[in-house]
């Protein structure tokens, strides 16, 4: 698919060949879990976009609409770390869970993918969170506000 390059925090997949270059079959077994990593990589980022667009949407528009004094910036700062950990953690376990080519010592390349998931799910909370202050009526707090 070619998004692999969108996770600029992973390494090259020639450096990351590099590191089973003693081995022809551990290389191989590593070409394979690159391949199935940028198989994935589109879902990653769909389930990034989720996981940070729904919690800002629900704050704005559900949360802080509901009876309580829910426009306090704590609670927007509750929903934003919320997501950029989910945004780490599901990418992470659905690289487990989807890639079915496990070499020992892989969890920094998840991690470093995980890390981008967690850097593109902050980017996008804080996007939706900018468009939602400045559309609509709400009594959320208004961070972003123009």
């Amino acid at each position: 698919m070619g998004l692999i390059k969108a996770f600029f925090f992973l390494p090259s997949k020639k450096e990351f060949l590099n590191d089973f270059s003693a081995n022809e079959h551990l290389q191989a077994q590593a070409a394979n879990l690159w391949r199935q990593l940028d198989e994935i990589s589109l879902i990653l980022l769909i389930v990034t976009a989720i996981l940070s667009f729904v919690p800002a949407i629900y704050y704005y528009m559900g949360f802080c609409n509901s009876p309580g004094r829910h426009y306090q910036p704590k609670y927007w700062a509750m929903f934003f770390l919320g997501s950029v950990v989910a945004c780490f953690f599901i990418p992470l376990a659905l690289e487990y869970g989807l890639i079915k080519q496990q070499i020992k010592g892989v969890f920094d390349l998840y991690a470093c993918c995980a890390s981008n998931c967690a850097l593109y799910g902050l980017i996008a909370f804080l996007l939706a969170s900018f468009i939602m202050c400045n559309i609509g009526k709400n009594n959320a707090y208004k961070v972003f506000k123009l």
